[in-house]
C-alpha cells in the first residue's frame, strides 16, 4: 500500500524517523492496526508496515504536537520490547529537553487577550475586587482565560467545574470534595460549608500564599431568571458573600474567586463583572460549535424526526433544535464507529474518570482504551480535566454525555452499551463492597473514599435496580456490611428504593431467596419507620416473616440471624409505635438468636442500645444505662470512637443522666457527641439534630434558656431541611415554642405552638409525635396568657378535637391497635376536650370500653411485675400507674350508670389496696397517699361502697396478724431509713389496730416495743438529724411513752424537747 502524503516538516517530523526504525516487522503492524481501527480515514490507506507515516498522520490530525506527546510515550513506545523501551524514552526526553514549550492555537493569548490577563490577574491581586465574574457568551474562551489566570497565579488556586450543578447543595459538595473534605450525609447548610473551607485554606494563608478559586461556568446561578432561579442566584451571592469574608482585612491574603458566566452577575456586593468579547480560536470545541449556530456557521436547522424526538429530552439545558443538530454533528463526523461506541459507553461516567477505569468498563486494554481516549479528545468530544495526577484524568461534556446516552439503545450502540453497563457496575459495585468492608476499622476513611465518586456509586445503586444486573451478597455480614454502607451515605428515601427494589427481585425459594429476601424487607421496614410510619413498616415486616415461615431449614446460621434481624425490626417498629413492652419482648428475643453467633458485631451493639430505649421509655434509667453503657463499649472495641454509631451512644448516656437530674453531665454529653458528630464529618444530618435538641432541652432543664436558643434552631432547621413535614420537625418546633413562653414572649410562643400543631395535622397515620398533646396545652395556656383570646381558644378546641378523634379513628383501624399508654392519652384528650357536650356521652362509652380493655389486657402482667418488683420507687409509680385506671373505671362507670360494672372495678381496687398493705417491706409514698394509715383507710371504706361493712372486723384481724408477723420476723433487722421508715408504720399500724379492736394488753405489749424502737432510730440518727426532723421525732416518741404510761420516759423526752427547742 502507497504511503500517504505528508505535508508538514516539523521538528517532531526527525524524532519520527529516530524511533520508527526501533520498531520490528510484528510491533510496527501492531502500532498501525491499531491506528486503523480507533482512528480510521486517512490511517486505513497506510501500509501496515509504515509506522512514519503513521506517526506523521497523528501529528498531522492534531493527535500529537511538540508539546502534546501522550501517544507517543503511553501507547507507541509501550509497544517496543521492553530493551528498546529505554532507549526510545531517551529519544523523546532529548526531544523535549531541545523543543521550547510552545502554546497550541486553543490557547495563543494574542494582543487584547493578554491585557485581559493582565487586567484580571491586577484586580485580584492588589485591587479590592474579592469576586470577579468573567462573561460573555458561548465559545469565547471563558474557561481557557480562567483556567490561564489560574496557572499564572502566584499563590494557590484551585478550580471548580460547576456546570452540571442545579442547586447550593451540588456546588457544596463539587467543592468540599475538590478540596478532599469529607461531606456530611443529608443536609449540608452554609455555616458549615463556609467554616470548613476556611479551615481548609487557613494554613495557607498562615503560609502567606493567596488562594483563588475557580467557579466555572455559574450561569445558572447568576441569570435569576423566573422564581427558582431568583432564589438560585440569592442563595449564590449569599453564599459568595461569606466566602470572601475570609481574613478580608489582608488583600494580599485574602481568599479571591473568580467566575465564570454567560451573563452579568447584578445586584451583588463586592462582586465585578468583566466582560469578555468574542476571541477568534482555530480549533472548535463542543461549546464552540454549539454556539455556532446562533451566529449563522454552517451547522443544517434541518429537523429530522429523529432530531424532533430528541430535542424535548435536551429542552431542560436549554438546548434548542439547531444546538442539538450540532452535538449530533461533532458525534456523526467521529472518525470510527469504535470512538462512536466508547462515547456511548463512556456516557456511563458520572464524572471525570482515568484511562484504567475506563479501559474496565470499556472491556479493552489499558493502551487500547488510551488510544481511544486521546481521539476523543482530539475531536473535542472528552477534555483532560488533570494532567499532573499519577494518570491522566477526562472527562465528557455534559451536553454530549446527554446526547450519548439519548442514542444508546440504538441498534448499532445497544449491545456494546449495555455490556459496558455490565461492566461498570461490577467494577463500581465491587468498589462499593471494599468500602463498606473499611467502615468498622476506618469509618471516616471509607466515607472519605464513596464520597471522592458518589456519582458513580449512586448510579451504580440505580443500575442494581434493573433485574439483569442485581447480584446483591446472599450472605448475611456481606448484606449487612454493604447495607451499613448505604445507611451512612445514602439519603433514607434512596435506600427504601433500593431494599424494597432487591427483595421485590429475590426468588422466594424456601433456601437462599427468601433469606436474602426477609433481609432487605427488614432493612426496608426500618427506613420506612424513619419517614412514613409504623403503619407501613409492620406492612413490610410481614412480607419479612411470610419468606422467614418458607426457609425449610430453620436450624442454619443465617436463618438464625435473619431471624433476630427480623425481630430487631419488629422491636425498633414497635417502640415507634410507642408499645414499649412489646419492643423490650421482640429485642430480648433478637438477642436469643443471635448473640452468641455475632458475638461482636455492630447490629449487637444497635439492639442493646434499642433495649437501653425500651427501658428508659419504661422509667428504669439505670436498665437503661446498663445498656447504652454496653452498646457503647462493644461499639468503641469494634471501631474505636471515630465511627457513626459513637456519637449516638455518648448522647444516650447523656440523656440518662438528664432524666437523673445530673444536667451538667448530660450537657457535657451532648457536647461531647455532637464534636464527635463534627469530627466524623457527619454533621447537618438527623443525628446532629436530635443532639442539638437534647442539649437544648437540658440547658432548658437548667435555666439557661438562651444557651438553649442556638442548638434548638439549629435542630429543627436540620429537620425542616431534610425532613420537612415530620414528627421530629414538630418536636424541634414545640421545643422553640416552650423556649419563647420560657422568655415571657407568649404571642412568639403561640405562633410557634400552632405552626407545631399544623405540622401535627399534616401526619399520617401511625406517624404522630411525641409531643401532640402537650401542643394542644401549649395553645391554650398562651391563649390564658394574652388577653382577648378566647374565642381562638373555642375555635382551637374545635379543631383540636377532629384531629384527635381522626387520630383516635386511625389507631383503631390500625392492625397494632394496643391497649396502650398512648391510645389511652387520645381518649383522655377527647374527653377533656368535650368536656359536657352532648357529644361526651359516646366519648365516655368510647373510653369505658378502652379502659376495661386495658386493665383486662395488663392486669396479669401488672401482678407478675409488681410481685417481681423490689425497688420501692418502682413500685410506687407501678401502683400509681394501676390506681389510676382503676380510678377513671369508677368515674366512667358513674357517668355512665354502670353499677354492676362500678361494683366490679371497686372490688378490683379493695384486692389490690389489701394486697398492698400486706407486702413486705413496701413502704408508700405519703404524697400519693400510699402510706399504711391513708391506704387501710381506703380499704375500709371500699368495703362500705361496695356493701361488705361487716367484713371490715375480719380485715383488721387479719392485716393485724400479718403486721405482728412482719415486725417480728423484722427484729434485729438493718436501720436503713427505708426499712425503718417501713417498721415505723408498721408498728403505728399495730398500736392503731389494737386499739381499733380494743386489745389492751397486746396495745401496751407493742406499744413498749415502740418505744424501744424509737430509742434505737434516736441513738442512730440524731446526729444527723435537722431540726424539724428532730422535733417531730421527739414528739412521737414522747407520745409512745404516754400512750403506755412510761412517764419517766415521757418526762426525759419533754426535757429534751424543752431544752433543745425552748418550748
Amino acid at each position: 500500500m502507497a504511503a500517504v502524503g505528508i505535508e508538514s516538516e516539523t521538528g517532531l517530523q526527525q524524532l519520527f524517523r529516530d524511533i520508527s526504525p526501533k520498531f520490528n516487522p510484528t510491533e510496527t503492524e501492531n502500532v498501525v492496526q491499531s491506528m486503523k481501527r480507533n482512528y480510521g480515514g486517512k490511517f486505513n490507506l497506510l501500509d501496515n508496515q509504515d509506522l512514519l507515516s503513521c506517526l506523521q498522520l497523528l501529528e498531522k490530525h492534531g493527535h500529537v504536537s511538540d508539546n502534546k506527546l501522550t501517544l507517543i510515550e503511553e501507547f507507541v513506545a509501550p509497544k517496543l520490547n521492553k530493551e528498546s523501551q529505554e532507549s526510545i524514552k531517551e529519544m523523546i526526553d532529548s526531544f523535549k529537553a531541545s523543543c521550547p514549550p510552545q502554546v497550541g492555537p486553543e490557547k495563543e493569548f494574542q494582543g487584547r487577550r493578554h491585557d485581559d490577563i493582565n487586567k484580571i490577574t491586577k484586580k485580584l491581586e492588589t485591587g479590592p475586587t474579592l469576586v470577579l465574574n468573567l462573561f460573555g457568551s458561548t465559545g469565547v474562551g471563558k474557561t481557557t482565560l480562567a483556567n490561564e489566570v489560574c496557572t499564572k497565579w502566584r499563590g494557590k488556586h484551585f478550580v471548580f467545574d460547576l456546570r452540571e450543578a442545579k442547586d447550593m447543595r451540588a456546588i457544596y459538595l463539587n467543592i468540599m470534595n475538590t478540596l478532599e473534605l469529607t461531606v456530611p450525609v443529608g443536609y449540608v447548610d452554609l455555616n458549615y460549608v463556609v467554616t470548613r473551607i476556611h479551615e481548609k485554606i487557613q494554613p495557607l494563608k498562615s503560609e502567606g500564599q493567596s488562594v483563588l478559586f475557580l467557579l466555572d461556568n455559574v450561569e445558572q446561578f447568576t441569570a435569576g431568571n423566573g422564581k427558582e432561579g431568583k432564589n438560585l442566584k440569592a442563595a449564590f451571592v449569599q453564599f459568595l458573600g461569606r466566602l470572601s469574608e475570609f481574613d478580608g482585612k489582608d488583600k494580599k491574603t485574602a481568599l479571591k474567586l473568580l467566575l465564570t458566566s454567560r451573563t452579568q452577575l447584578q445586584d451583588a456586593n463586592n462582586v465585578e463583572n468583566f466582560e469578555l468579547a468574542i476571541l477568534r480560536q482555530e480549533r472548535k470545541s463542543a461549546d464552540d460549535l454549539i454556539t455556532g449556530v446562533h451566529k449563522g456557521e454552517a451547522v443544517s436547522s434541518k429537523k429530522s424526526k429523529s432530531e424532533e424526538e430528541k430535542l424535548f429530552y435536551f429542552q431542560e439545558e436549554g438546548v434548542d433544535i439547531s444546538q442539538l443538530s450540532a452535538i449530533r454533528e461533532m458525534f456523526d463526523t467521529l472518525s470510527t464507529d469504535r470512538l462512536k461506541v466508547s462515547t456511548v459507553s463512556i456516557s456511563l461516567f458520572c464524572g471525570p474518570f482515568s484511562v484504567s477505569t475506563a479501559a474496565k468498563v470499556l472491556g479493552i486494554s489499558q493502551s487500547e482504551a488510551l488510544a481511544q481516549l486521546e481521539g476523543l479528545v482530539t475531536s473535542a468530544i472528552i477534555f483532560i480535566v488533570n494532567e499532573e495526577a499519577g494518570e491522566r484524568i477526562y472527562n465528557i461534556h455534559p451536553l454530549i454525555r446527554k446526547y450519548a446516552d439519548s442514542i444508546k439503545d440504538d441498534a448499532k450502540f445497544l449491545e456494546a452499551y449495555m455490556e459496558a453497563m455490565g461492566r461498570f457496575y461490577e467494577h463500581f459495585m465491587s468498589k462499593m463492597e471494599k468500602i463498606a468492608g473499611l467502615l468498622e476499622p476506618d469509618f471516616v476513611g471509607a466515607c472519605h473514599l464513596f464520597e471522592t465518586d458518589r456519582a458513580n456509586y449512586e448510579f451504580t445503586v440505580d443500575i442494581s435496580l434493573q433485574p439483569e444486573y442485581f447480584n446483591v451478597p446472599g450472605e448475611f455480614h456481606e448484606s449487612a456490611s454493604i447495607a451499613s454502607l448505604f445507611n451512612a451515605r445514602l439519603p433514607v428515601e434512596k435506600q427504601i428504593e433500593l431494599f424494597h427494589s432487591w427483595a421485590e427481585m429475590c426468588e422466594d425459594d424456601g433456601k437462599s431467596g427468601s433469606l436474602c429476601r426477609a433481609q432487605l424487607k427488614c432493612r426496608e421496614a426500618l427506613q420506612i419507620l424513619d419517614v412514613v410510619g409504623t403503619e407501613k413498616a409492620f406492612e413490610v415486616l410481614k412480607e419479612a416473616s411470610c419468606s422467614l415461615e418458607k426457609v425449610q431449614d430453620k436450624s442454619s446460621e443465617s436463618y438464625r440471624l435473619s431471624k433476630g434481624l427480623y425481630l430487631y425490626s419488629e422491636g425498633e417498629a414497635y417502640y415507634k409505635n410507642r408499645d414499649y413492652k412489646k419492643s423490650l419482648e421482640s429485642l430480648e428475643s433478637s438477642l436469643k438468636f443471635t448473640e452468641e453467633l455475632l458475638n461482636v458485631h455492630n447490629n449487637l451493639a444497635m439492639c442493646y442500645n434499642a433495649i437501653g430505649n425500651c427501658h428508659f421509655s419504661l422509667n428504669k434509667p439505670a436498665k437503661a444505662l446498663e445498656f447504652y453503657n454496653k452498646a457503647y463499649q462493644m461499639q468503641l472495641a469494634l471501631t474505636g470512637k471515630y465511627h457513626s454509631e459513637i456519637p449516638m451512644y455518648k448522647n444516650q448516656i447523656g440523656s440518662v443522666h438528664e432524666n437523673q437530674g445530673e444536667y451538667d453531665k448530660a450537657v457535657e454529653c451532648y457536647k461531647e457527641a455532637l464534636r464527635l458528630l463534627d469530627e466524623l464529618k457527619l454533621s447537618g444530618y438527623w443525628d446532629e439534630a436530635h443532639f442539638c435538641r437534647n442539649l437544648a432541652n437540658a440547658l432548658m432543664f437548667q435555666e439557661k434558656y438562651s444557651e438553649a436558643v442556638e442548638p434548638a434552631d439549629r435542630a429543627y432547621s436540620i429537620r425542616m431541611e431534610i425532613l420537612g413535614n415530620h414528627p421530629l420537625t414538630v418536636r424541634s418546633i414545640f421545643q422553640r415554642a416552650v423556649i419563647q413562653a420560657n422568655f415571657g414572649e407568649f404571642k412568639k410562643a403561640l405562633q410557634l405552638f400552632l405552626e407545631a400543631w399544623e405540622m401535627e395535622k399534616s401526619l399520617g397515620a401511625g406517624n404522630q409525635s411525641e409531643v401532640w398533646r402537650k401542643i394542644i396545652t401549649g395553645v391554650e395556656d398562651m391563649c390564658d396568657f394574652l388577653k382577648n383570646l378566647g374565642k381562638k381558644k373555642i375555635q382551637f378546641r374545635k379543631d383540636a378535637v377532629k384531629f384527635c378523634q381522626r387520630f383516635w379513628d386511625e389507631q383503631k383501624r390500625s392492625a397494632q391497635f394496643s391497649f396502650s399508654q398512648f391510645n389511652k392519652d387520645i381518649i383522655d384528650a377527647i374527653i377533656y376536650l368535650l368536656g359536657d357536650k352532648k357529644d361526651g356521652y359516646e366519648t365516655e362509652k368510647e373510653a369505658l370500653w378502652f379502659y376495661e380493655g386495658m386493665q383486662s389486657a395488663t392486669k396479669g402482667e401488672f401482678q407478675v411485675e409488681f410481685d417481681q418488683e423490689t425497688d420501692n420507687s418502682s413500685l410506687n409509680e407501678m401502683l400509681k400507674e394501676r390506681d389510676e385506671i382503676l380510678d377513671k373505671l369508677i368515674d366512667l362507670c358513674l357517668q355512665l350508670d354502670e353499677y354492676e360494672k362500678l361494683t366490679k372495678y371497686k372490688n378490683d381496687k379493695l384486692a389490690l389496696y389489701k394486697g398492698i398493705l400486706v407486702r413486705k417491706y413496701f413502704v408508700g409514698e405519703k404524697e400519693y397517699d400510699y402510706d399504711k394509715a391513708t391506704l387501710k383507710s381506703k380499704v375500709e371504706q371500699l368495703y362500705q361502697d361496695v356493701g361488705q361493712t361487716k367484713d371490715i372486723p375480719e380485715f383488721r384481724e387479719n392485716l393485724l396478724s400479718t403486721w405482728q408477723t412482719q415486725w417480728e420476723e423484722g427484729k434485729g433487722g438493718e436501720k436503713m431509713k427505708e426499712i425503718g421508715v417501713g417498721r415505723e408504720r408498721t408498728i403505728n399500724g399495730i398500736l392503731q389496730l389494737c386499739m381499733e379492736l380494743k386489745q389492751l394488753d397486746m396495745f401496751r405489749r407493742y406499744g413498749r416495743e415502740a418505744l424501744s424502737f424509737y430509742e434505737d432510730v434516736w441513738e442512730v440518727k440524731q446526729a444527723t438529724m435537722k431540726s424539724p426532723e428532730m422535733k417531730k421525732f421527739l414528739l412521737n416518741i414522747k407520745q409512745s411513752a404516754s400512750s403506755i404510761g412510761d412517764h419517766q420516759m415521757e418526762r426525759l423526752y419533754d426535757e429534751a424537747l424543752q431544752v433543745r427547742f425552748r418550748l
